[in-house]
């Protein structure tokens, strides 16, 4: 059993990085990637011009491949011209092929090659930890990429309100509002996320979602690595996003769509896996065990029991789980700013911030 991560890009990926050679791409030596890295220099002839870029742009972009060849040569090429001022492509496995090539024609562009096996909050850490900027548009590979995708008013509204995570109103290749706007629900003493359509308050820019859907969105870089990142040890996506997210929200953050971020899936959205595994049992721990009193957080003695029950293993692994994550919550006790009954309870009742 892995141990609870406590600090950001705690696991030590095995990579390889290629490109990210130009003017004004991040430099080797600001890099927060892992020393265990190999580092590429592409080639510095290349077919695309420099001189493209029709704007500029304080913010990067992490881009994932979700498996299929999405992103290639046109997609590169439009984010070049957003004027992004750094751009990470980040792969999902070493089966990777043409990005020797790709690198070579892009040396704007940053590709990340796991050289083990990674699952999404992986890709996500390695990508934010590879960028100097202070804030990071994370998308897949499969979403339509066009050159209004991050106007530059939208861009400083978003500086402005400093959440955690800005998320976009999402709509399938039909055209189809996604209901990507989750809520917290406890019913009979269990915690769900419910999916709704976005409905903004009169006067108000954006709305709470209990987490990005898909990861999608932009990412305050400094509140990210203070959260710790996504979790490696939570391999099924649904649980590692809401994780993630239902951290960020009980040590006081904010994650909000935003009524003018709006962004379209080429071909039909992915569907979330919720699963029931392991990973549900650490999430139960680390999000809804804890009880605030005061000023901090403890998983009091007595869940032991509850958990005990539903852990489909012995007493014996319950028990070092749960111990683990009482020291996990030990740790960060003065973090928590509610606690998961609390925020259900008040999710309605707080008011609409402004964008």
């Amino acid at each position: 059993m892995n141990t609870i991560p406590l600090i950001f890009d705690e696991r030590n990926i095995q990579r390889t990085v290629l490109g990210g050679t130009s003017a004004f791409a991040l430099s080797s030596d600001s890099c927060i990637g892992s020393p265990a890295e190999t580092r590429k220099t592409a080639a510095e002839q290349n077919t695309f011009s420099l001189s493209r870029r029709t704007s500029e742009n304080p913010f990067a972009v992490v881009l994932l491949n979700r498996g299929g060849n999405h992103y290639c040569s046109q997609n590169l090429e439009t984010l070049y011209s957003c004027g992004f001022k750094e751009i990470v492509v980040v792969e999902n496995s070493g089966k990777s092929y043409g990005l020797e090539e790709l690198s070579q024609r892009f040396p704007f562009a940053k590709f990340i090659i796991p050289l083990e096996e990674v699952n999404c909050g992986d890709m996500i850490n390695m990508g934010i930890a590879e960028i100097g900027s202070p804030f990071a548009l994370v998308i897949w590979d499969n979403i339509k990429i066009t050159e209004s995708i991050l106007p530059s008013s939208l861009a400083e509204k978003i500086k402005a309100a400093d959440f955690l995570c800005t998320a976009p109103l999402l709509e399938s290749d039909s055209v189809r509002s996604l209901p990507v706007c989750i809520k917290p629900q406890i019913s009979k003493n269990i915690f769900s996320a419910q999916p709704e359509a976005v409905r903004f308050n009169s006067g108000s820019d954006s709305v709470k979602t209990l987490y990005p859907f898909d990861f999608i969105g932009i990412y305050n870089r400094e509140k990210f690595m203070r959260l710790g990142g996504f979790d490696y040890t939570l391999h099924i996506p649904y649980w590692q996003n809401l994780d993630f997210a239902l951290r960020a929200w009980l040590w006081g953050e904010q994650i909000r769509i935003n009524r003018f971020f709006r962004l379209g899936y080429e071909g039909e959205a992915p569907l979330e896996d919720s699963s029931a595994d392991y990973a549900q049992l650490t999430f139960f721990l680390k999000n809804c065990a804890p009880v605030v009193r005061l000023d901090y957080a403890y998983i009091p003695l007595v869940r032991f029991f509850d958990f005990c029950r539903r852990y489909p293993e012995s007493p014996f692994k319950a028990l070092r789980l749960f111990s683990a994550a009482r020291s996990w919550v030990h740790t960060n006790c003065f973090r928590f700013k509610t606690d998961i009954g609390r925020l259900t309870k008040n999710w309605e009742k707080e008011i609409e911030a402004d964008v």
